[in-house]
């Protein structure tokens, strides 16, 4: 019984961190846009899996102290196997002053993780969110994902695999 317990320890191990790996999105784009009085952040996803939503932090320095600006979370509408497209209007900044932003996405278990920084600033001129397409001004993004989720789905036999042969050489 107790050369069962090492192997039964390190498949606990593995399976904790498999599960973390599922929890994840992929993130297509995260932009800023600088509108007047107003700074649109939107991103979009390939995929989430076990996503419960995102928050925006913003700051007025890159490596400042971020405070979140959104109230409540904002849902997921992504899943395993599609993304979403998703919007953020933040209208309490001053036009001129550059702000930057960092998104997070939160999953089921309540564990976030940090995208960004981006950064725009705002600008007289553009006087809607209808008019963000048409900015060009003071406006920064990012592009990207994360592990794959094929990748993720890899461990899981592996780990498996590995549990089973570390068994059969304790007998």
């Amino acid at each position: 019984m107790k050369y069962l317990f090492a192997p039964l320890t390190l498949f606990v191990a593995l399976l904790l961190l498999v599960s973390n790996a599922f929890a994840e999105i992929d993130l297509l784009y995260l932009e800023a846009t600088g509108l007047n009085g107003a700074v649109r952040i939107a991103w979009g996803t390939y995929s989430e899996v076990d996503n419960r939503g995102f928050n925006i932090y913003r700051s007025e320095y890159m490596d400042g102290e971020y405070e979140q600006i959104n109230l409540d979370l904002i849902p997921a509408e992504g899943g395993p196997s599609w993304g979403a497209d998703y919007e953020y209007i933040d209208n309490d900044v001053v036009n001129g002053e550059t702000y930057w932003y960092k998104l997070e996405d939160v999953n089921i278990y309540g564990v976030g993780v940090l995208h960004g920084p981006i950064s725009a600033t705002p600008q007289a001129g553009y006087s809607t969110a209808a008019n963000a397409e048409a900015a060009t001004y003071g406006s920064s993004s990012l592009t990207g994902s994360g592990i794959s989720n094929s990748l993720s789905l890899l461990l899981v036999p592996i780990g498996a695999i590995i549990f089973l042969r570390i068994l059969r050489r304790k007998r």
